[in-house]
């Protein structure tokens, strides 16, 4: 698994870090990622080009996932440690991921699942944190 994803790492070069606007959300315009660790604590982290930075859980972003496939029936999501663990069936997380344009993440989780491309639009309306829960309420 690729540990990060930065704007300094050739996986990730700059001019696919992509600026956007965001309209409708409350976030300041032309925000992008400057980095994006797989494997954080917690999670994916993110680090935008405004300071701000926050921790997406796995459980999260695969609830989330922006494709038609899981917009139409959301997925059901393992989130606990099973006792008796199955082949396929372990708690969910983030294999990979790679960028999509100029303007996009799309990340691999462990269930299989690999086709919700995540804008950066998006990433930053989904952001967790408490501080942008408040903003969008």
């Amino acid at each position: 698994m690729t540990e990060a994803i930065s704007v300094q790492d050739s996986a990730f070069p700059r001019q696919l870090v992509g600026i956007f606007s965001v309209f409708n959300s409350g976030c300041p315009v032309n925000i992008a990622p400057t980095s994006i660790k797989l494997s954080a604590p917690g999670g994916v982290l993110v680090r935008w080009n405004d300071g701000h930075e926050a921790t997406y859980s796995y459980a999260y972003l695969r609830e989330r996932c922006p494709c038609a496939t899981c917009r139409d029936t959301p997925p059901v999501v393992k989130t606990t440690p099973d006792p008796f663990p199955i082949h396929g069936k372990d708690v969910i997380k983030v294999t990979g991921a790679a960028p999509v344009g100029h303007y996009a993440i799309q990340f691999n989780f462990n269930d299989g699942h690999a086709t919700g491309i995540y804008s950066y639009a998006y990433l930053r309306e989904i952001c967790p944190c408490a501080g942008c829960r408040r903003q969008a309420d």
